[in-house]
């Protein structure tokens, strides 16, 4: 059983005379309890119960199942916002036996002054640090404080978030103490109170119109059944084409200077295209159910993804998708994926009356999206019938790995690295490299992404040709998507999954012809997420989902006019990393582990390079109140379902790299 060593430092108050307004009470500050995961990110709960006043600002890692924060490098700080007196600090500290035989010991400091040190004599025992703060050096508001050790080491039992961190001190707990008088009382529990949640985010079960129901025991809506007609005419059939990681920039009807997309390019010449439009993930397994369904993952609560020990999420049954509101209206719904993350094992096949699953067709290759339009042109000469249609193509290209082939490899680089193919093993290559990787290895990667989407591109004007050649007696509505971006070198990564950044969030969105979807003009600049893309194209068809569901206010919304402006889209990447954020039309802030809390003006700052959390502490911490409000509200009730993964669908999975 570990020692517990006791050590007071104790600091004589300072300018502290002076009478109070009132009656004084001592509350909690702020109080991180790691062992009981107080400070767990949770749906509705940032850091625990101080409504996201205080944060880990630098220097700290957490890692996998630690129960506890490692100080990272020369020094490590956290902000407190603090108001009133007498603030009193308790931390619970340990190191390792390396460091203390190399002789560790920790200095606290409070706003760049510092308050003393604490010497450690044997590893892994749990050290008591407490602190009365002179009121003389305390502000009003934000606080910092800084802990910063004599020694530190690299992490020995592997790489947190793929970086060998040089660990100092493990932080178990700490509980910030401070004395109010009745006003300012007043204001702290305003301030804890949080702010409402924003109305769109506000999840609604309208009443029913009739007693009808549908598959699912929902009651369908006027307009949403098989005899009743649209009111704005005949149902367009529907061709979605989601081209997995594709990012707008590299799109040349989003000003790209390379010709990836021509036959994209074509179709937005005569149609719309949206100009910022964000998932609400930046990995695949998450993405798509938002897609769906028009919720937030805080709602669909599909987040976990397959690891080599776990399947991760599958969609539950509670919730209605896009296929099922247009199979009750009288649609064939087909879908072919490339993507065991949208399979029958995730749960995503939810309202297909055909869901080819392609990678079981090509022997594990579901980077050979030509397979799609092959088994396409199949299903064509079978016969389709007369009613309207719902096509969906999931192709992996421009996804990783970055092989086009020679028809398709277009431009090329001289003066790379021969490794640098375009594999899997080459980009983690560059992503671990972080800032440090040559020009013309990046300029590779990308010459390669392009000859990928170049390729997702001509299977898509196969598609489209082979479509137009059936002279179908009806309109059709063709809508080119992606599900996340994807990085070259940005913020200092590659691929996906680790940030909330543009680059990996921002997707494209194109609807052609202009006359089936012309309602939706007003929309093509507004702020817009993957979750709008369903109340869109149930505005263009003229069907009204079942009435007694639960869909956000903002769903409704969009559904009845298109044009309605979206406030913020709330994202995230992966669980394991735990970076969530709040994306308005000007800022973007974040909440990045343990390690980082972010703040960017997108408005004068496109790159967001320049971090503005430190001089805009208010702003940040408004932003996350509100992040922490709309996550208060989700739907409790919903839990996700476990995926089923076939040993095939993992290979495939392993192949793509997300095993």
């Amino acid at each position: 059983m570990k020692q517990l060593a006791s050590f007071l430092l104790t600091i004589s108050l300072l300018g502290s005379s002076g009478c109070s307004r009132g009656p004084t009470q001592e509350i909690v500050l702020a109080r991180y309890d790691f062992a009981n995961s107080l400070t767990e990110f949770a749906y509705g709960r940032l850091y625990g119960s101080d409504r996201a006043r205080h944060w880990f600002a630098s220097g700290w890692a957490r890692l996998p199942n630690a129960k506890g924060v490692w100080a990272v490098g020369p020094s490590s700080e956290i902000h407190l916002y603090l108001l009133g007196r007498d603030c009193r600090l308790t931390f619970v500290l340990s190191t390792s036996d390396d460091l203390v035989a190399a002789g560790q010991d920790v200095t606290l400091a409070v706003n760049g002054d510092d308050l003393g040190s604490v010497h450690f004599t044997r590893a892994w025992d749990q050290v008591v640090l407490e602190a009365s703060i002179p009121d003389d050096i305390l502000t009003q508001g934000f606080n910092r404080i800084t802990l910063t050790p004599a020694r530190h080491r690299p992490e020995r039992d592997g790489p947190v978030d793929e970086d060998t961190r040089p660990l100092s001190v493990w932080l178990h707990s700490l509980l910030a103490v401070g004395r109010l008088d009745r006003a300012q009382f007043e204001t702290w529990q305003d301030l804890d109170t949080g702010p409402i949640p924003p109305g769109d985010w506000q999840v609604m079960a309208l009443p029913a119109g009739n007693d009808e129901t549908d598959q699912k025991g929902h009651t369908p809506a006027p307009g949403s059944t098989k005899s009743q007609k649209s009111l704005r005419g005949q149902r367009p059939d529907l061709l979605v084409f989601l081209l997995d990681a594709a990012r707008p920039d590299h799109f040349g009807c989003y000003g790209y200077e390379r010709n990836t997309t021509p036959a994209i390019d074509a179709l937005a010449a005569d149609g719309l295209v949206f100009t910022d439009v964000l998932s609400t993930a930046a990995y695949t397994r998450c993405a798509v159910p938002s897609l769906l369904t028009g919720l937030s993952w805080r709602d669909h609560r599909v987040i976990n993804g397959s690891t080599d020990e776990d399947h991760g999420d599958a969609l539950s049954d509670t919730f209605l998708t896009l296929p099922e509101v247009l199979q009750a209206s009288g649609y064939r719904t087909l879908a072919y994926s490339s993507n065991p993350n949208f399979s029958v094992a995730t749960n995503t096949h939810q309202g297909f009356d055909e869901f080819t699953e392609v990678w079981k067709t090509t022997g594990g290759k579901p980077n050979e999206p030509e397979w799609t339009a092959t088994l396409f042109d199949r299903r064509l000469a079978a016969g389709l019938g007369n009613g309207p249609v719902l096509c969906y193509f999931h192709m992996q290209p421009p996804h990783e790995p970055y092989q086009p082939g020679n028809r398709h490899d277009l431009w090329p680089v001289t003066g790379y690295d021969p490794k640098i193919d375009g594999s899997l093993a080459s980009i983690n290559r560059l992503d671990r490299a972080k800032c440090e990787f040559a020009r013309t290895n990046r300029d590779r990667l990308v010459s390669l992404y392009d000859g990928n989407l170049h390729r997702a591109d001509a299977v898509v004007d196969h598609i489209l040709t082979a479509w137009r050649k059936l002279r179908r007696d009806r309109p059709h509505l063709a809508v080119v998507l992606s599900d996340h971006g994807e990085a070259f070198g940005e913020h200092c990564r590659f691929s996906h999954n680790t940030t909330v950044h543009d680059e990996m969030t921002r997707i494209p969105l194109i609807m052609s012809p202009r006359e089936a979807c012309h309602s939706l003009a007003p929309a093509t600049q507004n702020l817009l997420a993957i979750t709008d893309v369903m109340p869109m194209l149930l505005h263009v068809t003229g069907i009204a989902p079942p009435l007694d569901g639960a869909w956000p206010r903002r769903f409704l919304r969009v559904m009845q006019e298109p044009s309605t402006p979206r406030a913020a889209v709330v994202l995230r990447s992966t669980v394991n990393l735990g970076r969530v954020g709040l994306r308005t039309g000007r800022y973007l802030a974040f909440w990045n582990g343990w390690s980082q809390q972010e703040l960017y003006d997108l408005e004068s700052d496109p790159q967001a390079s320049t971090d503005l959390r430190r001089d805009e502490p208010e702003l940040y911490l408004a932003l996350m109140a509100s992040l922490q409000a709309i996550l208060a509200g989700s739907l409790d009730d919903v839990i996700a379902g476990k995926a089923e993964l076939s040993e095939e669908d993992r290979q495939t999975l392993k192949s793509l790299g997300y095993l």
